[in-house]
C-alpha cells in the first residue's frame, strides 16, 4: 500500500501544501520546528483518525483558524481511494472518494501505518496507560473492529464503576458478565500481538540495529495470566471466564473502592533486553533502538497478515542514534518493501545509493528538495 498524494490545510502549521511522494523512500529535512513531524501526524491521521503526537483534537488546527483538512490518495491493492478527514468547529467529518461517512469503521479502507518517533520511549518509560495504548493501537492495525470492541470494554467498565459507588449489586454481577465477555476478547486480541512480536522481536533487532541482543515483551496481568501459563494456550472463552470468576472475588473490594480493581484496563506489559528490565536498565539509545525495532517488527507482521506493506513513519532519524546506526537504519529501510517517510535535521548521513524523494520543510512550507 501506498499514500500517492496528500493535501493539507491549516493542519497545525501546515497552511497549505499539496504534495506527490516517491513509492519508496521520502525523506522531510530541516531545521527544528519547522512542520516535518506535522507531516507525518498529517499521514497517521489518515491511518488511525487521531494524532500520535497529542489527544487534543483543537491543537491539530491551525493557530486562528476554524478548520483543518488532510486528504489523501492511498492504493491498498489494486484499489485507490480518496480518504478526507475535516476537524475542527461541528466536530469530525470523514469523506472516502467525496462521500461522507458517519462510522470509523468505515473510513480506513484498510490503509495502515507503523510509526516511530522520539517519544514512543514513553512507551517502555512511562505509565502502563501507555503501553495498553500501544497493544491495543497493533490489535487495531490487525483488525480495526478492535477499536469497536476497546469501546464498548469501556463503557461498560464505566456502568460497572457506577453501580459499584451507587450499591448496585445487581447491576454490578450483570455489567460483570458483560464486561468478561468484552475483557476477554480484547485481552485475546492483546496476547496474540504479543505473541507474535516475540517470535521475531531479536532477530529484527538485530537487523535494524546490527547488535545482537534478546528483547522480549511479557504480559503483566493480575488476572489472565498465571506463572505456569503460557499465551498459546489461552483463548478468548477461556479469558472470559477467568475474568468474570476475578470479577466476582473482588466484589467487596470493588464496592469499597467505587471502582473495578482489575480486568484488560489494568494490565500491562515489560520490555527486557537481554533479561533485564528495558525500562530500568538500558540507556536512551537501547530504548530508542527497541522501539524502532519493535515498529519494524509490526511492519513484517502486517504485510504477512495483509498481504500488502504498511506505510513507515520515521520521525527524527537524527536523534539520540549516532550516525552508524542511522546508516544502517536508513539501509534496512530502503531494502523494505512499499513507503516510508523519514524526517531529520541532518541529511549528512544519507548514503547516495538509497534511492529516495526529498523535501524541504521551513516555516511549515513543504518545497522538492
Amino acid at each position: 500500500m501506498r499514500l500517492k498524494s496528500i493535501n493539507i490545510q491549516d493542519f497545525r502549521n501546515l497552511v497549505s501544501s499539496a504534495l506527490d511522494f516517491s513509492p519508496g523512500i521520502n525523506i522531510f529535512h530541516g531545521k527544528n520546528a519547522q512542520g516535518k513531524t506535522n507531516l507525518l501526524d498529517a499521514v497517521y491521521l489518515l491511518a488511525h483518525l487521531s494524532s500520535f503526537r497529542t489527544s487534543r483534537v483543537s491543537e491539530l488546527v491551525c493557530w486562528e483558524k476554524k478548520r483543518a483538512k488532510v486528504e489523501g490518495l492511498v492504493q491498498v491493492g489494486e484499489e485507490t481511494h480518496k480518504l478526507k478527514v475535516s476537524i475542527g468547529e461541528g466536530g469530525r467529518r470523514l469523506f472516502v472518494n467525496d462521500m461522507m461517512v458517519k462510522e470509523p469503521r468505515d473510513f480506513f479502507m484498510g490503509f495502515r501505518v507503523v510509526v516511530f518517533s522520539p517519544d514512543q520511549v514513553d512507551i517502555i518509560k512511562g505509565n502502563p496507560s501507555n503501553r495498553r495504548k500501544y497493544l491495543d493501537r497493533s490489535a487495531f492495525r490487525r483488525s480495526s473492529e478492535h477499536l469497536v470492541r476497546v469501546r464498548n470494554y469501556n463503557k461498560v467498565l464505566r456502568n460497572r464503576n457506577i453501580s459499584l459507588k451507587e450499591g448496585r449489586i445487581d447491576l454490578v454481577d450483570l455489567y460483570g458478565r458483560q464486561l468478561a465477555r468484552y475483557g476477554g476478547v480484547v485481552t485475546d486480541a492483546r496476547l496474540k500481538v504479543v505473541s507474535q512480536i516475540n517470535e521475531i522481536l531479536s532477530e529484527i533487532y538485530y537487523s535494524v540495529v546490527g547488535v545482537k541482543n534478546n528483547v522480549e515483551i511479557k504480559y503483566e496481568s493480575k488476572w489472565a495470566l498465571d506463572k505456569e501459563e503460557n499465551i498459546s494456550s489461552m483463548n478468548e472463552d477461556i479469558l472470559e471466564e477467568k475474568l468474570y470468576r476475578s470479577l466476582k472475588s473482588t466484589v467487596s473490594l470493588d464496592r469499597s473502592r467505587g471502582y473495578t480493581s482489575l480486568g484488560p484496563h489494568t494490565d500491562d506489559i515489560s520490555f527486557t533486553l537481554d533479561g533485564f528490565s528495558a525500562g530500568r536498565f538500558a540507556s536512551q539509545g537501547q530504548v530508542r533502538s527497541i522501539m524502532v525495532s519493535l515498529n519494524m517488527t509490526e511492519y513484517h507482521i502486517l504485510h504477512e497478515i495483509l498481504g500488502d506493506p504498511p506505510v513507515v513513519l520515521l520521525d527524527d532519524l537524527s536523534s539520540e542514534l549516532d550516525v552508524s546506526r542511522r546508516r544502517h537504519l536508513l539501509n534496512y529501510i530502503n531494502e523494505l518493501e512499499g513507503q516510508a517517510f523519514v524526517t531529520t535535521t541532518d541529511t549528512n548521513f544519507l548514503n547516495n545509493d538509497v534511492e529516495r524523494k526529498e523535501f524541504l520543510v521551513h516555516d511549515g512550507v513543504i518545497s522538492n528538495g
